[in-house]
């Protein structure tokens, strides 16, 4: 396994040099004023995905996909979610959020995830890569007063997306559009199993930049079964090379980004389907991406030198991060300002998460999620 996955991290680097690219986007510096970063006190491995829950309230979950993606041998293992409260102050607090009923049986990998609110409940739709120990699953889970969590039920997807859907957003309690960020499903044993042909295939397509990843908008039926079945069809003019963060307005505007295109697609939400409007172009790679309405912008992770990604993946495949790892990462953070079409970028540096993939400015504190880090990182202005 440790010889193809070598295999790949050369390949991409003698791409790297063929093409005489070195970076995702050109004028690689430091720029913004929050340079000031550490990391939380709790380990929170992973935390790929962050949210509001409240104004001065954040959730974000663990995910740990250095060992899930690039170890690639699932285990039977539930991860946790985390509250970080009064983020919008200095002296913040964070808490391990208890999940109450999940499936001992199932794996819990959170993914992208987003938060529902209803004269029901607050609910978190969570993506999550069980594999061989559940599939892929949309999870929902209720908010408890005390923000611990209540297990509801799983949407259970099919078996040709298997670790290949990435962020998600709910419209309402039964209708969600998820992200495809990989073209081809895993063996359901996990990313590990893969042919040295289905890794290729993949690198491949995303360097001649083929359109075969989605997003999907899917609707459910609630019941008191433990788990659904849901209904998803490929959103039409979303075809793009590799489908990442989602976010919504709350209204009827849809953003999606595409890491390898470096573009946001803006669509319009009607009651039957999504329509395309337009693509928003950047010099920068991109995530995760937020929407916030109190400024009308989109808070946007940016991705770091290419060589160093490829060489981030390679060091997951046989270590872990930890708080002291020397590992050079450049990565950014930043907020698109949709009234005016302007971006402002907040902070870009080499102190920031490494495998940087979202992040919400909460206060003065920008607080960094990574697919692979060992916490979430909060960073303060100098």
């Amino acid at each position: 396994m440790l010889k193809n996955i070598l295999f790949v991290t050369i390949v991409g680097l003698v791409i790297k040099i063929l093409t005489d690219v070195e970076v995702i986007f050109k004028n690689v510096k430091e720029q913004g004023n929050y340079q000031n970063c550490k990391y939380l006190d709790e380990d929170i491995r992973g935390p790929e995905d962050l949210q509001f829950y409240k104004y001065n309230i954040i959730i974000t979950g663990s995910a740990n996909f250095g060992d899930l993606f690039y170890k690639g041998l699932p285990q039977l293992k539930q991860n946790s979610f985390y509250a970080i409260i009064d983020s919008d102050k200095k002296n913040f607090t964070t808490k391990k959020l208890s999940i109450i009923g999940f499936p001992s049986d199932v794996s819990l990998y959170i993914h992208g995830f987003d938060i529902l609110k209803s004269k029901e409940g607050d609910f978190i739709y969570l993506v999550n890569h069980a594999y061989n120990h559940g599939g892929e699953r949309v999870e929902i889970l209720k908010i408890q007063e005390n923000l611990d969590l209540l297990y509801i039920n799983s949407i259970v997807m099919d078996k040709s997306l298997m670790g290949g859907l990435n962020d998600l957003i709910i419209l309402n309690q039964t209708r969600f559009v998820v992200t495809r960020w990989l073209p081809d499903a895993d063996h359901e044993n996990g990313r590990g199993f893969n042919t040295i042909f289905q890794k290729l295939k993949v690198l491949v397509g995303q360097f001649l930049r083929l359109k075969r990843t989605y997003i999907l908008d899917c609707q459910i039926f609630l019941d008191s079964k433990s788990t659904i079945t849901p209904n998803c069809k490929k959103v039409a003019g979303s075809d793009t090379v590799m489908a990442n963060g989602i976010t919504w307005d709350h209204k009827d505007r849809v953003w999606f980004a595409d890491s390898v295109l470096k573009k946001l697609t803006q669509f319009r939400i009607t009651n039957h389907e999504l329509i395309y409007e337009k693509d928003i172009q950047f010099d920068y790679g991109l995530d995760n991406v937020e929407y916030d309405n109190k400024t009308d912008t989109l808070q946007l992770a940016f991705l770091g030198k290419l060589y160093e990604f490829l060489l981030l993946e390679h060091f997951n495949s046989k270590g872990s991060l930890q708080r002291d790892t020397d590992f050079n990462y450049w990565s950014g953070f930043g907020r698109y300002h949709l009234k005016n079409d302007s971006l402002e970028i907040l902070t870009f540096s080499q102190n920031l998460s490494k495998g940087t993939s979202g992040g919400l400015l909460s206060g003065q504190n920008i607080f960094l999620g990574s697919w692979c880090d060992i916490s979430v990182k909060v960073c303060t202005k100098n």
